[in-house]
């Protein structure tokens, strides 16, 4: 066992959050513990703090998370580990749970104009997460412009990542907004400029043409509806 003392400050300030009672403390003793672990070289302490955050979320309310530790999420969300940008994407679902529907999509649909294009990245990562949570209304109206407008990003990695995004969407949307909207839209992109982008959308094309069940199955075994975020 490891009995440094940074590996102790460590281990103790993750209990302490887990047993968090409230702002008032946590914002005299606590939150410059969070956002320390929240940067912390090693990814496993990023990592257990990005787990804490719902249970953050419940303790504090809207307007102190939004205040203090929105950043750090929408950080993470953009982090060099894989594991890290995963669960970022993961909590969005219970903080949509927590915080509604229009507030997730404020966070998310400004990442799509952003000039980076990992966060343009990562903003379809998480519509792949908020699409079940939000319903097939929603996602029609808010979600699928985006990824439309996403289609034509200059970021080939961005445009096969919609793709991807379209094959979540078409679980939850009806058959016919998936021909209305998705197929056309698939079309085109199989006729892209990259190869990645073209085979991705291919395969997706293939899959929203089967029924339902049949959709869901096979989707999970071409890979294509990752528990979170894509690696690459």
């Amino acid at each position: 066992m490891c009995l440094c003392k940074p590996c102790v400050r460590r281990k103790t300030a993750v209990i302490q959050v887990n047993n968090v009672i409230g702002a008032s403390q946590l914002s005299q003793s606590l939150l410059p513990a969070i956002v320390e672990l929240a940067e912390d070289s090693k990814w496993r302490v990023r990592l257990a703090i990005v787990d804490f955050m719902p249970l953050l979320a419940a303790q504090l309310g809207q307007e102190f998370f939004d205040d203090k530790l929105l950043p750090l999420c929408m950080a993470w969300l953009t982090d060099h580990v894989y594991a890290i940008r995963e669960a970022a994407t993961g909590i969005l679902k219970q903080l949509t749970e927590k915080f509604g529907a229009d507030w997730a999509l404020k966070q998310v649909i400004v990442l799509a104009k952003d000039s980076n294009y990992l966060r343009r990245m990562a903003c379809l990562f998480c519509f792949n997460t908020l699409c079940e949570a939000i319903g097939p209304d929603n996602t029609l109206k808010e979600i699928l412009p985006v990824v439309q407008q996403l289609s034509e990003d200059h970021v080939p990695n961005v445009r096969f990542n919609v793709a991807k995004t379209l094959l979540r969407i078409g679980r939850v949307i009806d058959q016919g907004s998936i021909n209305t909207h998705v197929k056309p839209l698939l079309a085109k992109m199989c006729n892209d400029g990259e190869f990645d982008v073209r085979y991705f959308a291919d395969e997706t094309r293939m899959v929203v043409e089967l029924p339902l069940r049949t959709r869901e199955d096979l989707g999970s075994i071409l890979g294509c509806f990752p528990n979170g975020s894509p690696a690459g």
